[in-house]
Order: C-alpha cells, then sequence, then structure tokens
C-alpha cells in the first residue's frame, strides 16, 4: 500500500510539472505573439493595432491594460479598420473619465510615432 501511494504521489508530482511546464510554455508563445503583433503595429498594420488592443484587452502575452487597449484600437479605427470603433466603444464602457482621457493622450502619441516611420 505505502509503495502505492509513493507511486501515486511521484506521478501527481510528476504531472504538476508537466502542466506547469505547459503552462509557461504557453505564456511564452503568448509572449512572442504580442512581440511579434506589436512590431507589426508600430510598422503600421491597422490589423495588427486592433490585434494588439485586443491583447491588452484580454491580458494575451501582457499585463491586461485597458488604457493600451483603447489607445491601439483607437489608432485603428482612426486609421480606418472596420471592427475596431465597435470594439473600443465596448472597452470605453468599463472605463473611467481619467482611463478614457489617458487613452485618448496614448492615441496621439502613438499616432504620432506611427507617422514617423
Amino acid at each position: 500500500m505505502k509503495t502505492f501511494r509513493l507511486a501515486l504521489v511521484v506521478l501527481t508530482v510528476g504531472l504538476l510539472c508537466v502542466g506547469n511546464a505547459a503552462g509557461q510554455d504557453e505564456k511564452k508563445s503568448e509572449s512572442d505573439a504580442f512581440e511579434a503583433t506589436l512590431a507589426r503595429a508600430k510598422d503600421g498594420d491597422t490589423g495588427a493595432m486592433f490585434g494588439l488592443g485586443v491583447m491588452y484587452a484580454n491580458g494575451e502575452g501582457v499585463i491586461e491594460d485597458a488604457v493600451e487597449a483603447y489607445a491601439w484600437i483607437n489608432v485603428a479605427a482612426a486609421k480606418g479598420q472596420k471592427e475596431a470603433a465597435e470594439h473600443r466603444d465596448k472597452i470605453k464602457k468599463t472605463m473611467t473619465p481619467e482611463q478614457i482621457a489617458e487613452g485618448q493622450k496614448r492615441s496621439r502619441e502613438i499616432m504620432k510615432s506611427i507617422s514617423k516611420n
């Protein structure tokens, strides 16, 4: 019986370690996707700008940040990305007036940095 318990403990610990490693791989993959999307967004790809905003909104590969989500999606909308305005308005409903003002300020900064490229 002790051998069975020991085997069960070893198996459980092993599964936890494998699960943790898989979770780390998933986070690394999300982080890599975020970095690639950020690079394309900075190059002016409106689809990437929208995608980056969604990643910020959902905390995919980056810490969740409504202000950054709003800013990137707002820029995508201003540049004609079709879905962006609707999503920006949804995010805006969850934000304080101060966050919206910060998101608009950040949008202007992003627009300036993109127009230099």
